[in-house]
């Protein structure tokens, strides 16, 4: 029957294809199910589908199985893949009816099962009981099929909520609607990535960009550690995601929005909102993607700005909508020696975005032709306020060679400014791997009761129902919960709803688990980078770049933090011989303040509190978890650098010698603190110490000054030590 309304639909309008479907000699009460259905589905083709015959007729058919069809499967599955010239709207919607089908299959069912995987390409020897061993990279915990089953299932039913609404009632104009926009969520559909090719998933996300041409920017990867992280990345990635990464960083393509890059949250090629980056979400996938960064919309992609509102812009934001090699060079540096070292001491991977690809940029697109970048920003002079241009390039060039201290030759006319700016910026685009777009900030906001009227009317600027704000709720739960159960919930206001779902039982522990388990995260990071003596100066802990992430792990669906941004992220012993205190203390009081709050700062610990609106007693107890694990932490780094041969290689040896020094007056100076009388012999004491370690005066003057100056921080912090 579904081939025939495949084949044909197109031909008719819905009512006529449905009512085809009554066979003569049906009974009374048939006819009447059928015409009632008739009625529900022309009202939905006008609302969800847009009058697609083919999409109807495809629903109509997925609404009459009652139980798990092997036939139905199988034409779900050719339609699943491009066949019968399904567009990709309908595509999508077939695979997330192929789930559907597939849950309503026995866990014991296993002969059933090895038959769906070997039309998924998931099989190796199914006779002997396995799946491919591929799977284990995509977070499944076994290959062995019954253990593989049940995560399989598992991973199908994160949207149960959808599938479970379907199933209690047929009738449910809402359920309907509700599982047909799921179906438009590509990263969500977990059956895509075995339905759809590499090729075709970058061919449809470039066909939302525009492209133009750059140059491999070698001297980041000739940075120790990048190349080795790049490919160490490359290498855990599924085959899927890989060749997707491959594709979209070869031949040192340069990608730019345009105004088909869609703004709303999970889509396959976002421009997330109020941000000058773009994020790819591969179909199936958890794993996410950043192009950094990808310019502004319209004709002028890219800009010189100096002061905005009166006030001056950080250095890295005077490039606008683009990106500056400096600092995606350090940032790549910086996250690939992270990582390397991180794994090193605890055997896992670190919570953080690294960078895959770095490329200068050598023309921009304008009105549909690229324009070498000299001659772009040459001619910016000639477009409306050109006296601001020029001004923002000229106090752009004196604040550099300020900060640089290198003076360049001042050149003549637009063009010599436009070439002075530019050696300057040097505008690049990096690739980076291991992102969340959804970062503290914006779901605070997002979840707020203002919510969606922040999303939908002030962001997107478009009108939205109830129900499409119900359903942006719902995305937002499942980002942050993992795995949301969705019972009847009234939907009466925005923040009543979201409320209200977070009171269900199941929901209310989930979130409070996972909330914990972010703590011990966010403890476990931090005191990693503080038992290295390190900093970020607070950037990779501001919550606009600190995101959260449901993954698929170990057979389960977990959230992780991630800590993204690293342009200012400072490994002392890596960049230097020497621990210098009052360089790395007052920057780690930054971090804190950034972690925890602090005067006028909005800290992420207070975000993530807002987010899944915790009570007192799981705060405090988030407050405990977070300690406990930053003390682990902080212990086992000193450890394995003073023990681990091959993590000692990262630091200059100088640094390993004396990492222990620090502790040892921290703790002897708490001791004397309060008594000036003993502060004076602790004084002298410490520095004869430092002196016969071969401290210069400088370095012991600098080490006594920070610790009187930054007592209380020590203080707070003497449990690490």
């Amino acid at each position: 029957m579904l081939s025939f309304f495949i084949s044909h639909a197109p031909q008719y309008r819905l009512v006529r294809a449905l009512r085809i479907a009554v066979q003569p000699g049906s009974k009374q009460s048939q006819l009447k199910t059928q015409l009632r259905l008739v009625d529900r589905m022309n009202n939905l083709a006008q609302e969800e589908l847009d009058f697609d015959p083919q999409a109807c007729a495809l629903v109509e058919s997925f609404l009459n199985q009652e139980r798990y069809q092997r036939e139905f499967c199988l034409e779900l599955l050719e339609i699943a893949r491009g066949g019968r010239s399904s567009s990709w709207d309908i595509r999508r919607l077939a695979i997330l009816m192929l789930e559907h089908q597939i849950l309503k299959l026995p866990l014991d069912d296993l002969a059933e099962f090895a038959f769906l995987f070997t039309k998924l390409g998931l099989t190796a020897d199914i006779a002997d009981g396995y799946v491919s061993k591929a799977v284990l990279k995509e977070g499944y915990s076994t290959a062995r099929l019954s253990g593989f089953v049940r995560e399989f299932c598992r991973k199908l039913g994160r949207l149960n909520r959808v599938h479970q609404a379907i199933e209690r009632g047929k009738s449910s104009k809402q359920a309907l609607a509700d599982f047909i926009h799921a179906s438009r969520i590509d990263c969500h559909l977990a059956l895509a990535r075995y339905v759809m090719t590499p090729g075709e998933v970058v061919d449809r996300i470039t066909g939302h960009l525009n492209k133009s041409a750059g140059v491999k920017d070698l001297t980041a990867f000739d940075q120790p550690h990048v190349a080795q992280e790049a490919a160490h990345c490359f290498e855990r990635l599924p085959r899927f995601e890989s060749e997707i990464l491959s594709a979209l960083c070869a031949g040192s393509k340069i990608y730019w929005v345009t105004d088909r890059t869609r703004s709303e949250i999970n889509s396959l090629i976002e421009y997330p909102l109020n941000t000058v980056v773009m994020v790819v979400k591969p179909p199936g996938s958890p794993v996410e993607f950043e192009i950094k960064r990808a310019g502004a919309r319209g004709n002028r992609p890219l800009d010189a700005v100096f002061e905005r509102d009166g006030c001056e812009v950080p250095s890295t934001h005077r490039l606008h909508a683009g990106s500056m090699a400096y600092y995606l060079r350090w940032e790549a540096g910086a996250a690939a020696a992270l990582s390397y070292i991180y794994r090193l001491i605890h055997h896992t991977e670190a919570p953080i975005s690294r960078t895959v690809s770095v490329s200068t940029i050598y023309t921009v697109p304008v009105n549909g032709q690229d324009q070498h970048i000299l001659r772009y920003f040459s001619d910016l002079n000639a477009t409306s306020d050109p006296d601001e241009t020029r001004r923002a390039m000229r106090q752009s060039i004196r604040a550099f060679e300020y900060e640089s201290g290198i003076t360049s030759r001042s050149l003549p006319g637009d063009f010599g400014l436009a070439t002075e700016f530019l050696s300057q910026v040097v505008p690049s685009q990096a690739i980076l791997v291991g992102t969340t777009s959804f970062r503290l900030d914006r779901l605070e906001s997002y979840l707020s009761p203002e919510g969606a009227d922040i999303y939908f009317s002030r962001n997107l600027k478009i009108p939205f129902t109830r129900s499409q704000a119900r359903r942006f709720a719902d995305e937002l739960l499942d980002e942050i919960l993992g795995v949301y159960i969705s019972r009847v919930v009234s939907y009466e206001n925005y923040g009543q709803y979201i409320d209200a779902a977070l009171s269900l039982p199941d929901n209310r522990a989930r979130a409070d688990s996972v909330y914990l388990s972010i703590m011990r995260q966010i403890g476990k990071f931090w005191g990693t980078l503080m038992g290295m003596r390190s900093h970020s100066y607070g950037e990779s802990f501001v919550a606009r770049n600190v995101g959260l992430k449901s993954v698929f792990e170990s057979g389960e669906w977990k959230v992780k933090i991630v800590f993204m941004d690293h342009d200012a992220m400072y490994l002392a012993g890596v960049r230097t011989n020497h621990f210098h205190p009052m360089s790395s203390i007052p920057n780690m009081v930054i971090d804190e303040n950034y972690i925890l709050g602090g005067r006028r700062i909005r800290g992420s610990v207070e975000m993530l509190r807002a987010i899944y609106r915790v009570d007192q007693r799981v705060a405090s107890e988030g407050d405990s978890a977070l300690n406990i694990e930053l003390k682990a932490a902080y212990r086992r780094t000193q450890d394995e650098i003073c023990n681990n041969s091959l993590l000692q290689e990262c630091f200059s040896p100088s640094f390993v010698k004396r990492l222990r020094d620090w502790e040892q007056i921290v703790v002897s100076y708490l001791r004397v603190k309060d008594d000036p009388s003993k502060v004076d012999i602790w004084r002298d004491e410490t520095a004869r110490l430092l002196e016969e370690k071969k401290y210069d005066g400088a370095l012991v003057r600098e080490h006594l000054r920070c610790l009187e100056h930054y007592s209380n921080f020590l203080q707070k912090y003497s449990f690490l030590y």
